[in-house]
């Protein structure tokens, strides 16, 4: 069964109502996970100051999924997000986004604990298939998410034929259990779709309460609420067109 991600990233802006509402988006369209990015207050992105909840928010949010029946997850993009989450929070399921692999020696440090999703960016093969050997030294499992990082992605440079050749490099050098999925920032679903009849495990797509904000460039590539339960269903729908 592919496993669903709904992206919310930063879009709670600050809010815990914000984050509450994307939350029950989620929910709503019965996607497996909620995950949102964290970092120390004040952290910069590549256009402003990334807006903050406190670390009592991300408690509230993190039982509010347990309460509602979604994992939750978080990308770190500092080593102070990295020990709250696998500390205070007491979760042993990490994301690194394709920007975050300074973050890999730490997370590997941690050891066979540690479930990892990982997206690749524009990292060459080599370096995708040494980290997968590196992972597979400490008994760490990963799922591994082709992603192109442009906001948006225009579908030509999408690459999707790279789920294929990261499925057979990756297969060469890691025992562990580990799955190759997508990461998307595409406008729309049907990239997302047509990885998950390629056969990507795990699915990442963006979430936002408003579409093409000036200085937000993850509302570019995600859908709407309402947009959501007929993307999960669609995925859905190609997991039954290629049952047995």
């Amino acid at each position: 069964m592919t496993y669903v991600i709904a992206e919310a990233g930063v879009d709670h802006e600050g809010s815990m109502e914000r984050a509450l509402k994307l939350l029950d988006g989620a929910t709503g369209a019965k996607a497996d996970c909620f995950k949102i990015q964290y970092y120390a207050e004040g952290f910069r992105g590549a256009h402003r100051v990334l807006p903050w909840l406190s670390p009592s928010q991300v408690v509230m949010l993190k039982e509010a999924c347990d309460e509602q029946g979604i994992d939750f997850l978080v990308t770190p993009h500092d080593e102070w997000a990295l020990e709250f989450i696998t500390d205070d929070l007491d979760m042993h399921r990490i994301k690194l986004g394709s920007n975050d692999w300074h973050l890999l020696d730490a997370v590997i440090l941690l050891g066979s604990e540690i479930e990892l999703i990982i997206s690749t960016g524009y990292l060459p093969y080599n370096s995708i298939v040494r980290t997968a050997e590196r992972l597979d030294e400490k008994g760490i499992k990963a799922d591994i998410l082709h992603c192109v990082p442009k906001y948006p992605c225009p579908a030509n440079e999408a690459r999707l034929w790279s789920i294929e050749g990261l499925r057979a490099s990756v297969k060469r050098v890691m025992d562990n259990p580990h799955g190759i999925g997508y990461s998307d920032h595409t406008r729309g679903s049907a990239i997302p779709l047509a990885a998950a009849a390629l056969g990507a495990t795990v699915i990442e797509k963006h979430m936002t309460l408003e579409r093409d904000i000036d200085g937000r460039n993850d509302t570019t590539c995600s859908l709407l609420p309402e947009e959501w339960p007929p993307f999960v269903q669609g995925i859905r729908d190609i997991e039954q067109a290629f049952a047995p």
